[in-house]
């Protein structure tokens, strides 16, 4: 007698676990994807949106005459958006005062060339009413006279634009600042006679990236300054120091190392109303004195020009017994 015996095993209930297992490992998996793309999708959105407010900003910041009129409102996030805002927020300080630079220009002008003018007019008119010799060469000189005094105004307004294309079309150059403030020095006694001049430095070189002809005509304007003010018989004195820049980037701690040229005469103060405004265009403690003089205003504001091309800025300041004024130089390009 033969029989047979057919046993069936159900291993379901032992894989259960393991299926399980790998079911809650996909849940998680999905959540996590689901997560992630969620957390994408809002930075995207938000950092969308922040682009589209800094867009619709700058558009508001500028009217359709081409004026500033607004700003923009700068993040604290510290990000590469906040440094964007930032840079367009310097883009429209720089472009407020070249507006307010124009429309300070157009007044002044008119200040400084309707009296030239009407002197030269009503000398014109005058000379040719009458016969006498003396009252003509009198007439002779007040037109020449006029003539000088709005020579000098268009020198100086034409001074101010070759300075923007020079530095437009210049590349920098590696020189030492010692020999470079050395040999100005040697020239000014020479130009100013009777004027001591005096440059503390111990003679070491001291290298920087600038346009050579640009440094020397702001130490031109700064020496010309002090010359002015200086107390009869002091001397003018010139200095080169080691200085630093605030970081470019609030992002870094790090500060730029610089060059700090001053020159420094005895003599009256700076007016504290003057100080924070005196590199601006059209400004001039001289013509506060009124001294009859054309001054429009923009040796300063040229020395400011060529520093903030050079990475840096000028600075004024009172000192005991007369007046500190220079320009602060980024040591490397």
């Amino acid at each position: 007698m033969a029989g047979a015996l057919t046993i069936e095993e159900d291993t379901a209930e032992r894989h259960a676990p393991a299926q399980r297992a790998l079911e809650r490992l996909a849940l998680l998996a999905a959540l996590a994807v689901s997560a992630t793309v969620g957390t994408l999708l809002m930075i995207a959105t938000l950092t969308v949106g922040r682009i589209v407010r800094l867009r619709n900003q700058a558009e508001a910041a500028i009217d359709a005459r081409g004026r500033v009129v607004g700003s923009i409102a700068v993040s604290r996030l510290g990000d590469e958006l906040s440094d964007l805002g930032a840079g367009y927020q310097r883009v429209l300080d720089r472009l407020r005062e070249h507006q307010e630079y124009l429309g300070n220009l157009r007044s002044r002008l008119v200040h400084e060339l309707r009296t030239p003018i009407m002197v030269v007019r009503s000398s014109l008119e005058n000379l040719a009413a009458v016969d006498d010799p003396a009252q003509r060469s009198a007439y002779l000189e007040r037109v020449r006279s006029g003539a000088e005094r709005l020579e000098k105004v268009v020198s100086s307004m034409g001074e101010a634009a070759s300075l923007e294309a020079m530095l437009a079309g210049s590349r920098l150059e590696t020189v030492d600042l010692t020999a470079l403030i050395e040999g100005c020095a040697r020239g000014y006694r020479g130009a100013f006679a009777g004027q001591a001049f005096e440059f503390d430095s111990d003679g070491r070189p001291r290298e920087c990236a600038v346009v050579p002809e640009a440094v020397v005509q702001a130490l031109d304007k700064l020496v010309s300054n002090a010359v002015d003010f200086a107390a009869p018989g002091t001397p003018i004195r010139l200095s080169l120091q080691d200085a630093t820049l605030a970081p470019a980037s609030g992002r870094t701690r790090s500060r730029v190392p610089a060059w700090s040229i001053a020159v420094a005469n005895d003599g009256p103060a700076l007016p504290d109303t003057m100080q924070a405004s005196l590199f601006d265009s059209m400004v001039s403690v001289r013509a506060e004195r009124g001294d009859g003089r054309t001054h429009l205003g923009l040796g300063l504001y040229l020395v400011r020009l060529i520093a903030e091309f050079h990475g840096g800025y000028a600075f004024a300041a009172n000192r005991p017994g007369g007046v500190q004024v220079g320009l602060v130089l980024r040591k490397h390009a």
